[in-house]
Formats: structure tokens, C-alpha cells, sequence
């Protein structure tokens, strides 16, 4: 039986939950909000643009010691 994954991310075998994934996303997230105004939400319909945004937010962790790679 396959064990069960209980994590949003892994780097270098370390574990990344949910919540730390989670906030990493929301910081990019309000970054790209600030940024480009009323034209995030055009964006924000585009499931590229979404997936581009979340691997930033994993990125931006990865800098900080917290996320590398992120499971789809």
C-alpha cells in the first residue's frame, strides 16, 4: 500500500506543510495584486498564469530556506 503524502512540497527531503506552502502563495499572490492593480484579475483567470504564480510563491519560500519543489 502507497504511503499516504501529507505535505504541499518537498526540498531536499524536507517536508513543506500545507500552511507554509499556503502562505508563501498568498505572500506572492498580494505582491502581484499590488502590482498590477485592476489587471490581476484578468490574469488570475488564466490557469497558466495561476500555476506560473504558485511556482513563484514556491520559489520566493526556497530563497527563505522553506520550499523547493511543489506537487501539482
Amino acid at each position: 500500500m502507497a504511503e499516504a503524502i501529507n505535505y504541499a512540497a518537498k526540498v531536499n527531503d524536507q517536508e513543506i506543510s500545507r500552511g507554509q506552502f499556503e502562505n508563501a502563495f498568498n505572500s506572492e499572490r498580494n505582491r502581484m495584486q499590488q502590482q498590477l492593480g485592476d489587471q490581476y484579475s484578468e490574469l488570475a483567470a488564466n490557469e497558466g498564469y495561476m500555476k506560473t504564480l504558485r511556482q513563484q510563491g514556491a520559489e520566493s519560500s526556497d530563497r527563505r530556506g522553506a520550499v523547493g519543489s511543489v506537487r501539482s
